[in-house]
């Protein structure tokens, strides 16, 4: 017997991968994504929207920590630069954006 659903046929009948698409490789989302940054002895946080791969976002951050650059240009999706000393970096999130919820549930 043939299995039925929403994945039916050649899928269900293990002829085709299962695998994940090669765009969603781990720990490299593509799209719209948020980025918070905190910076030492700053009460505050700089968080950007940007339209970059997860991975090419921690890339830049990492390799301008380790080859000591003094300063790292990220860009958010309206075109805005930010730049920011390294030396001042406490911490960095890279993460999904998420949809803002309303009402008394959020």
């Amino acid at each position: 017997m043939t299995p039925t659903g929403p994945l039916g046929g050649a899928y269900a009948e293990g002829q085709i991968s299962q695998a994940a698409p090669p765009a969603k490789e781990a720990g490299f989302r593509i799209g719209p994504m948020e980025i918070t940054i905190g910076m030492r002895q700053a009460a505050r946080e700089i968080t950007l929207n940007v339209d970059q791969k997860t991975g090419d976002v921690r890339d830049t951050i990492a390799t301008a920590i380790q080859e000591g650059q003094p300063l790292i240009t990220l860009t958010d999706k309206q075109g805005r630069t930010v730049i920011i000393p390294t030396r001042a970096l406490a911490y960095v999130e890279i993460g999904a954006n998420s949809a803002r919820r309303v009402g008394f549930g959020a």
